[in-house]
């Protein structure tokens, strides 16, 4: 039962990703005996454990992202309403306007936001300190809380380096149920939670290393997998769409040739997308359509708005 409720806790935290406001259910660590928020220890006695604080911390975090896009909308309503259509405008404009909220001006999110860093440095530290004699199957889940929980800039070659060896080492279902065939495409597969998806899709849109950002989407391709309500192909899809869409402009921008290999230097502010959000798309339910926030270039306009449809089958071909 508890390893069921953990599957909907994260089924319904997707919901919010994908547009919903809040998530109904939330995933709280407790103390068996003070019945208060479980500490997270110095070492994890098991993977399990590890990945129960991740969920709870992945509760805290998004919860502290709320209260960010809450002030953002107490003070933005007017910008908001004036510049977005519809809600998946809004829910991208105000993802934007949560990054220029002062933050001096309420105490209790800055608290929040130290609380859950410290929290983050401690789940690290317990991970690192978790013993490694494990299966094989077991290794697979570490490696795969080690890919979830990624950082930033200077880790995205390590994340895609821990995917690879983690897709690698995946057995398929073929394998698995008739023996070893010599067919190389690989099958489609299923998963109840979060895994390896978001953390590719995210390295595919963040990083502005173009060769780091080609073997991300290369790794979203391969891996053939749909984990709750996302799915590899639609992402890799997005993904590859909207990073020809900042590179074209990056480019022209800097004037710079079609086969430059761009690094982070090479790609401006202003080509950059500030935030990209995935909506439905009205007549092709197969389809999706790219809202998309970048820099507006003032004070009365910080961020504007642009939109892209991909319609059922229509695939964006990258070099």
């Amino acid at each position: 039962m508890d390893f069921l409720s953990q599957i909907f806790v994260r089924l319904d935290w997707e919901t919010t990703w994908l547009g919903d406001e809040h998530p109904y259910m939330q995933a709280i660590c407790r103390d068996r005996k003070s019945e208060r928020e479980a500490s997270i220890p110095r070492a994890f006695r098991s993977l399990q454990e590890a990945r129960m604080h991740l969920d709870a911390l992945l509760n805290r975090t998004s919860s502290v992202q709320g209260a960010l896009l809450k002030l953002a909308a107490e003070k933005f309503t007017k910008q908001v309403k004036r510049e977005s259509r519809d809600e998946f405008q809004s829910w991208c404009l105000l993802h934007s306007y949560q990054r220029i909220v002062h933050l001096d001006e309420d105490e209790a999110v800055s608290r929040q936001l130290r609380e859950v860093r410290d929290a983050t440095a401690a789940w690290s530290s317990a991970l690192a300190s978790l013993a490694s004699t494990y299966s094989a199957n077991t290794d697979q889940i570490r490696l795969l809380l080690e890919i979830r929980f990624w950082a930033l800039c200077k880790s995205y070659p390590h994340i895609l380096d821990l995917a690879e060896k983690y897709i690698d080492a995946l057995p398929h279902v073929e394998e698995t149920v008739h023996g070893k065939r010599e067919s190389k495409e690989s099958t489609r597969s299923f998963a109840m939670g979060q895994g390896i998806l978001l953390p590719l899709y995210l390295v595919a849109l963040k990083c502005r290393d173009q060769l780091v950002r080609r073997r991300a989407l290369q790794l979203l391709r391969r891996v053939r997998v749909q984990e709750g309500m996302l799915d590899s192909d639609t992402l890799a899809i997005c993904a590859a769409y909207a990073v020809a869409l900042e590179e074209r402009s990056a480019k022209e921008r800097g004037y710079l040739k079609d086969d430059h290999v761009l690094t982070y230097e090479d790609v401006p502010e202003s080509a950059r997308f500030i935030d990209v959000t995935l909506a439905p798309l009205a007549h092709d339910s197969r389809g999706c359509r790219l809202v998309c926030s970048k820099l507006g270039g003032s004070v009365a306009l910080p961020f504007v708005l642009e939109e892209h449809e991909l319609r059922a089958g229509e695939i964006a071909t990258l070099s």
